[in-house]
């Protein structure tokens, strides 16, 4: 049985399926499943045990697709498979070229640059969520011809040895659904467990396997999609009304019996400017909890932020109470930090930085690129900038334009 909740409000859907599985828990039925994006499953935890009371965890369990997999090992007797981590990766990826280098034309001049073999990792990973093998590649390009069909070929070989190597020892994790699937198709762990799936726009060829297994085996299959309809024409719910439309064909393909509930959503203050949030008409509207506004550069836009930010401090709030949220924080962050540094806004950044780029590290690395590379004017040039350097600014200064004059 599959059961599709539609709805344009996600918190509406989440509470439908924390209702619904939170009734099969005083109901004490056993074996429910829900399953979340694993960002959320934390949080998800949380709202279930507040849903469903102290009881919840012996009836029903919150898993992601990789917890998942540990559980259906577990449930068969055997631990999951040991999975390479990426330095592991790398290195797998550059045995299997090295075994087929002979072979290779195409890549052969770049078959051993490091940032090939991560652009190749990416590629696999790609080809392996949707589900294509060596052998689909190899089909292809024999139905290509030129550069194209020479490239498709070679991508089959550096595919099928990475396979190989990979079979030998730890697996690539991102051959982990298809052991799941394999593994649930040898068990009736499906069968035994009813399945709610919550937080999914949409799923990757591999999941979507699963899914299909899911949907004939177990005895009820709950899937909450974000969208106000199947055959919507909102550029928001767009992917979800695909996927919904691709779990009900299969679904009818398999003669398995589905039922679609539509999720009214709730309405908030906010309402009015959520449902015309992706339409492109939402300019300037207003209420008591938000206001929309649109600025032509990044840096007006934190101009205004921090404009807002001070109202709000003059008005009792503090510092540490105020959040920024950036959607791309790698263009925002000098904007910010210069802004908020002019207006008296102290500010603590949250976010990623790569290693690479700290002071330490950069110096060493620039400095063995000077070295190994016969000491270029560009590799020293650039090791005397770093902060570490043992030449003060000015002496450095002094050095790049004797350098830039004689060449």
């Amino acid at each position: 049985m599959l059961k599709l909740i539609l709805g344009a409000d996600w918190t509406a859907n989440r509470k439908w399926m924390l209702e619904a599985i939170s009734s099969d828990v005083h109901s004490k039925k056993p074996n429910r499943v829900l399953m979340v994006p694993e960002l959320i499953s934390h949080d998800t935890e949380r709202r279930l045990c507040g849903t469903a009371g102290a009881t919840a965890s012996r009836y029903a369990e919150v898993l992601s697709f990789s917890r998942l997999a540990r559980r259906v090992a577990d449930a068969a007797g055997h631990g999951a498979i040991s999975c390479l981590d990426e330095g592991g990766r790398v290195v797998a990826m550059a045995a299997a070229i090295n075994q087929i280098q002979s072979r290779l034309k195409s890549f052969a001049a770049v078959g051993r640059q490091p940032e090939f073999i991560s652009d190749l990792l990416a590629i696999v990973d790609e080809f392996k969520r949707c589900c294509v093998d060596s052998g689909a590649l190899m089909e292809a390009s024999g139905k290509a011809s030129g550069v194209l069909a020479q490239k498709l070929e070679e991508l089959a070989l550096i595919a099928e040895s990475y396979d190989s190597i990979c079979s030998r020892g730890k697996k690539d994790p991102m051959d982990q659904m298809t052991w799941l699937l394999e593994e649930l198709e040898c068990s009736d762990y499906a069968a035994s467990h009813v399945f709610y799936i919550d937080g999914f726009p949409d799923f990757t060829r591999q999941h979507m396997a699963i899914l299909e297994h899911l949907v004939c085996t177990s005895p009820e299959v709950v899937v909450s999609l974000n969208c106000d309809a199947l055959d919507s024409t909102d550029p928001a719910f767009e992917a979800p009304a695909d996927t919904a439309k691709e779990l009900l064909r299969i679904a009818r393909a398999k003669g398995v019996q589905y039922q679609i509930l539509q999720v009214e959503p709730e309405i908030g203050r906010a309402g009015s400017v959520a449902r015309k949030l992706f339409q492109g008409d939402l300019c300037c509207q207003h209420s008591l909890s938000l206001t929309a506004s649109r600025f032509d550069s990044v840096f007006n836009e934190c101009e205004a932020v921090a404009e807002h930010i001070l109202e709000t401090v003059r008005a009792g709030c503090r510092f540490r109470d105020i959040s920024v949220v950036c959607g791309d924080m790698g263009a925002y962050r000098s904007a910010v930090n210069m802004v908020f540094k002019r207006c008296g806004i102290p500010v603590y950044v949250s976010g990623t930085e790569s290693i690479l780029d700290k002071p330490v590290i950069a110096t060493v690395l620039s400095a063995l690129d000077a070295a190994l590379g016969g000491f270029e004017q560009r590799e020293v040039l650039r090791y005397l900038k770093t902060a570490l350097s043992p030449l003060e600014l000015r002496e450095c200064d002094l050095i790049e334009n004797y350098v830039l004059l004689w060449g």
